[in-house]
């Protein structure tokens, strides 16, 4: 993953300050791209293809064409996509996605979005046609906002970086929204906002065992898909059901891969993640980094936490805190890749608000809401705080399309059975896992990892709470709106 930072009436000075802001997004290389009319700006987090030859923004400049991009995210398929290109005609100076996107684009125009099978968040200048061209991943796994405020566009990776720009207010940033490219015309200044992806409805008549053996087919892929990578890499391990499967299968293809937990309070140890954790990687035989949360590092860090989610919401904020520590001790350990479970409890409605709505019309409904709105949630605690707590970037193979259009679209009763959660994904794996782990109960991160604990006992008894609240949430709100200089937080 990397960061950037872009737009019309920039100067390069503008650039290097927000890209400064944004150097917790990679800090292997910067380049940028500055003409008359637009300014792009890049921080590389090399994976693939560590060579100054994938540096961006990626250029290609000739007689006919002249296109700049600045890219953030990974593409799956790129290997498929370079193939087609080169039986193209297309020729290649490195060996990243980024010249597959850029090469793709002059190819394919707009439908190559409709061909990206990745989490990506990109912007093309083709200074050719006069227009740029903004786009993001289908479902929002790589974050993206922007600006469009008297006839100028601006973007970046992330809110805070569009602040210093002179004319611009929180109130003034959007979120990009997943499965859209938008097109800004240099000449008209005006701007074109269309959607190229829709999560498809249908009925899946396999039989239940029939639906187990094709989730399991399913995840194993994508965990395949996203093995693509020129450094090493890890595993999140909390010892719930989720991460434990993306480890388990890891395993098959890197008999070492390490593993990390956190925990903040092991005086409930049996029942924690700490506890699971160690159990699983004891079973799986692998090594277990268990990196601590200690209550003064809350104290000291609460203020960075919030600033790197870019939220106040009580229940973001303290699984962003499990993320932040466990990104810092993953950087130290020397990694920039790790593979966790996100998006398991959104496919499966597996948080109690959503089961309440097992077996009937609207589960369906509701699952799919919760995949379709993880970019303004879940996805920025492990995108967003993983990057600025220690520039780590997050694979979820729960968020394979093909897996989430197939899981979306399944039979309710195959969802859930009583009270057990994850019914399907458990048949699908469970001549593989042990029971202890298969069926434990279902705990979120905060509470997993005691982190729960330290934001009900002390946050209102610290300096936080100059106010006297008797509600944590207006602690945090208060820290946003003094972050970002405003009074009216609503994002």
């Amino acid at each position: 993953m990397c960061g950037f930072i872009g737009g019309t009436n920039l100067t390069k000075k503008d650039l290097i300050d927000g890209l400064e802001i944004l150097k917790h997004r990679g800090q292997d290389s910067q380049g940028f791209y500055v003409d008359q009319k637009v300014a792009l700006g890049h921080n590389r987090l090399a994976i693939l293809d560590l060579s100054s030859r994938a540096k961006q923004p990626f250029v290609i400049s000739s007689s006919e064409r002249n296109i700049a991009l600045v890219f953030d995210g990974e593409i799956w398929n790129y290997i498929n996509l370079k193939n087609k290109l080169i039986d193209r005609g297309y020729k290649f100076i490195s060996r990243s996605d980024t010249e597959v996107l850029i090469n793709g684009y002059l190819e394919w125009g707009i439908t190559l979005f409709e061909k990206i099978d990745g989490m990506f968040a990109l912007v093309i200048y083709d200074k050719t046609k006069d227009i740029i061209l903004l786009s993001r991943d289908w479902v929002g796994k790589i974050p993206l906002h922007y600006v469009y405020k008297n006839k100028n566009l601006y973007f970046a990776s992330e809110i805070k970086a569009l602040l210093k720009f002179r004319d611009v207010d929180l109130g003034d940033i959007k979120t990009f929204p997943p499965a859209y490219y938008l097109i800004f015309d240099l000449k008209t200044r005006e701007i074109k906002l269309r959607k190229y992806y829709s999560l498809p409805n249908f009925e899946v008549d396999d039989s239940f065992h029939e639906a187990a053996r094709k989730i399991r087919k399913l995840l194993i892929e994508g965990v395949e898909k996203r093995l693509i990578s020129d450094v090493p890499i890890c595993a999140l391990l909390s010892g719930g059901i989720d991460s434990l499967l993306i480890t388990f299968i890891l395993k098959n293809y890197y008999p070492s891969i390490e593993a990390f937990t956190a925990y903040y309070d092991d005086r409930k140890f049996q029942g924690s993640d700490l506890y699971y954790a160690t159990r699983a990687a004891k079973w799986l035989g692998i090594k277990l980094e268990k990196i601590p949360i200690k209550r003064g590092e809350i104290i000291k860090n609460l203020q960075r936490i919030i600033y790197g989610l870019e939220s106040y919401k009580y229940y973001q904020v303290y699984a962003a805190t499990v993320n932040y520590f466990l990104a810092r001790g993953i950087r130290k350990k020397g990694y920039k890749v790790a593979f966790c479970g996100e998006g398991s409890d959104e496919l499966w409605g597996s948080y109690d608000t959503t089961r309440e709505g097992a077996g009937l019309p609207e589960f369906k409904r509701v699952r799919r809401y919760l995949i379709e709105n993880m970019h303004r949630g879940n996805l920025n605690r492990i995108n967003k705080v993983m990057m600025y707590g220690g520039t780590v970037e997050t694979r979820s193979p729960f968020l394979h399309r093909p897996l989430v259009e197939y899981c979306l679209n399944l039979p309710e009763h195959y969802i859930t059975k009583g009270k057990e959660r994850k019914y399907l994904l458990k048949e699908a794996f469970q001549r593989d896992i042990p029971a202890e782990f298969l069926h434990r109960p279902k705990i979120t991160i905060q509470d997993g990892s005691g982190v729960s604990n330290f934001f009900k006992n002390v946050v209102l008894k610290s300096d936080y709470n100059k106010n006297g609240y008797v509600d944590d949430q207006l602690i945090y709100r208060d820290i946003f709106n003094r972050l970002f200089n405003t009074k009216n937080a609503g994002i």
